[in-house]
């Protein structure tokens, strides 16, 4: 095969691969280029570890019901309460911790009414046109178990303990012959 043929087909190989990356890299970019993701958060509770977890799994249905992501708003007025409740809770049960995010400080929030009492039931999806990134849920407290019954298989994953939760509770009931 002569030099020229060589270099022919080298470029033709190259050619071959630049075309193909360009093709993949579009259709990844184009199945993702609308795809930006959005929040939904309401006011958090200052109870104590219970509470917390009813706000949780709250949350968790209503932006699962919204297609949203549940957020903290991190500010230094709840920051303290919230995030040392938040941290146990986690310590706890680890999965919750994919289930939700603190919202930059200063981010730039969608304020709308929602239900006008604590134990009032919104369907969430009358929300759902909203395009804002952070959508903020004016609320009390959402006591309501509908937000998250529909949820309850995923729920029961995310309160899973933790393994030394386990072992901890393990050793107690065998201690007391249970």
């Amino acid at each position: 095969m002569s030099l020229l043929w060589k270099r022919a087909f080298i470029a033709a190989i190259l050619l071959e691969n630049v075309a193909l990356l360009i093709y993949f890299s579009s259709s990844v970019l184009f199945k993702f280029e609308n795809k930006e993701e959005r929040f939904v958060g309401f006011r958090p509770n200052l109870g104590r570890l219970g509470n917390q977890l009813f706000h949780l799994c709250t949350g968790y249905g209503i932006a699962r019901r919204m297609g949203r992501t549940h957020y903290f708003k991190y500010d230094t007025l709840n920051r303290n309460v919230t995030m040392a409740w938040i941290r146990k809770a986690v310590q706890i049960f680890p999965n919750l911790a994919s289930s939700f995010v603190f919202a930059p400080e200063g981010a730039n929030e969608t304020r709308i009414d929602f239900a006008s009492t604590c134990c009032e039931y919104i369907d969430p999806q009358r929300f759902s046109s909203y395009t804002a990134k952070y959508l903020f849920l004016k609320f009390q407290y959402g006591q309501n178990p509908l937000y998250f019954t529909e949820y309850l298989s995923e729920i029961r994953q995310l309160l899973e303990f933790s393994p030394s939760v386990q072992r901890e509770g393990a050793y107690i009931l065998d201690a007391l012959k249970m």
